[in-house]
């Protein structure tokens, strides 16, 4: 088939990778939190907040930087802390939306502090809402009444 005839839903995977859903054990916390939560919804909720500029140094992708929002604030980490989570934790990368090994996955303490000032107080409170909606369905934080 000639290559202008192959469309993007034809992609495929890193040869020699191992697919971190394939290899990764399912029971785990966030590899099932990962599945609860609706990605893209959260996405177009900040999209307003999240501006990609054309000009200057590129931007990690915005589902990294949720994913990281999230983690931090789950185990109320400092941004140095969560940097060298993420480049040593499989899980953490997997819950960013990595889809195999990454040995190179490095973020800056720097791009996590930018992307809080960006997001914002409402930015962030529609992530921890997102949080407590999920804790609240898989049972993990009870209602008052």
């Amino acid at each position: 088939m000639p290559i202008e005839n192959i469309t993007r839903s034809q992609k495929q995977g890193k040869l020699f990778g191992y697919k971190l859903c394939e290899e990764l054990n399912r029971k785990n916390k966030l590899y099932q939190l990962r599945e609860l939560i609706n990605w893209s919804d959260l996405e177009n909720k900040l999209s307003t907040k999240i501006k990609i500029s054309k000009f200057g140094r590129t931007k990690k992708c915005p589902r990294i930087m949720l994913g990281l929002s999230m983690l931090q604030a789950m185990y109320n980490l400092s941004d140095a802390k969560t940097v060298e989570e993420f480049e040593e934790n499989i899980y953490w990368q997997y819950f960013c939306g990595y889809e195999y090994l990454e040995q190179s996955a490095t973020v800056s303490e720097t791009g996590i502090r930018r992307f809080r000032n960006t997001l914002g107080e409402d930015g962030f409170n529609i992530i921890m809402q997102e949080l407590i909606n999920i804790s609240s369905k898989i049972g993990l934080v009870k209602k008052k009444t």
